[in-house]
């Protein structure tokens, strides 16, 4: 299992207060801290913590101290060869974003973070209506079945074959998840290049874990376009961070689950 880490007090989760210019006063934040402490007690452990950077609008408005916010757990009870299952933690302070628990994994060879998708973990949502403890306490009764069928999930990807053809459709749907609304994208085949030995193969599971870090990470990938003096050029795009990958995983998850037989 990963390192905890020390979650510094300057963070958002602690940020007592709501965003006053972007909430109304029927908004009632979650107990977020206490959710923080009840989630250890019971075990789980934070390996990672990031926010949204503080934007000089944001400061000026008093704002800072209410974005968007991750916190990553890990438990001792749910860790394999292959990795670690994952509890994501995700709100802020702005009316932005509901309170929610997510289900991902952490892969030990890439050190790469995933997000599971609905049909393998159903995301924990609540609105910014008051104490959310009870609930979410009633929610981590099942959490063992939940992670349970998470590693069975990762099974059958591991143990169903893709075709060569599937493989190319597959990588060029993620590429269309990853960079909507353009007309120049990278060719399917960069994004299906193994990174590592592990990653070698043709299951499903390879075949995504591939596909997803070549297009998180963006470090071996170009995408062609032409300046406006009709010059065709290459420029790497941006990587995803960690706040900004979450809805991307979710949608590589759930696309690759058509392949799982």
């Amino acid at each position: 299992m990963q390192n905890r880490i020390e979650i510094p007090q300057t963070a958002a989760i602690f940020h007592p207060e709501r965003d006053h210019t972007t909430t109304t006063g029927k908004y009632v934040l979650t107990p977020d801290k206490d959710i923080l402490m009840e989630l250890q007690d019971n075990g789980w452990v934070p390996v990672q913590y990031t926010e949204q950077k503080r934007q000089k609008k944001t400061l000026e408005r008093g704002r800072a101290g209410t974005q968007k916010y991750l916190v990553r757990y890990s438990h001792p009870d749910f860790t394999s060869e292959e990795g670690d299952f994952s509890l994501l933690q995700i709100s802020s302070r702005d009316g932005t974003t509901p309170f929610q628990l997510r289900g991902g994994f952490f892969r030990f060879a890439c050190a790469n973070g995933l997000v599971v998708g609905s049909d393998a973990f159903t995301p924990f949502r609540v609105r910014h209506k008051g104490n959310a403890i009870d609930i979410i306490n009633e929610f981590m009764k099942g959490i063992q079945e939940r992670v349970a069928n998470v590693y069975s999930t990762i099974e059958q990807r591991q143990a169903t074959q893709m075709t060569e053809l599937q493989q190319i459709e597959f990588a060029r749907e993620a590429i269309q998840l990853r960079f909507p609304n353009r007309d120049s994208l990278p060719k399917a085949e960069l994004v299906l290049v193994p990174r590592r030995s592990q990653d070698q193969g043709d299951s499903v599971w390879n075949v995504f874990n591939r596909v997803q870090e070549h297009l998180v990470q963006c470090d071996r990938i170009e995408i062609p376009w032409t300046n406006k003096h009709g010059v065709e050029k290459t420029r790497k795009p941006k990587a995803l961070s960690t706040l900004n990958s979450v809805q991307f995983n979710e949608q590589l998850w759930n696309a690759s689950s058509r392949y799982v037989v």
